[in-house]
């Protein structure tokens, strides 16, 4: 099995086998749901590394966007779980009125 097969079958089996965690106890979602967003912006770089397609920029920016999208998820929430706010919203960087 050439090498990008092997790495996508580790990638599916990690996937499986996390949201299978993720949906069977409760209480790892909250570290799991960052760990599974975190492995799709991985396989989005790994993917523009090994196939360096003509415009690599538009995979570049997906994989920011991903990492971008998870990091709002998990700290809110981790807000709600582990800090037991309610809705927190507005957040530390929302501006006063």
């Amino acid at each position: 099995m050439p090498s990008t097969q092997r790495l996508m079958a580790a990638y599916i089996g990690f996937a499986v086998v996390t949201t299978t965690v993720y949906l069977t106890v409760p209480v790892t979602r909250a570290a799991l749901w960052a760990v599974i967003g975190l492995a799709g912006a991985m396989a989005v770089v790994t993917g523009t590394l090994l196939h360096r397609p003509a415009h690599a920029w538009p995979w570049w920016v997906l994989a920011a966007g991903l990492v971008a999208f998870v990091s709002g998820d998990t700290y809110y929430n981790v807000m709600e779980e582990y800090f037991h706010a309610s809705n927190p919203f507005p957040s530390p960087r929302t501006p006063a009125t």
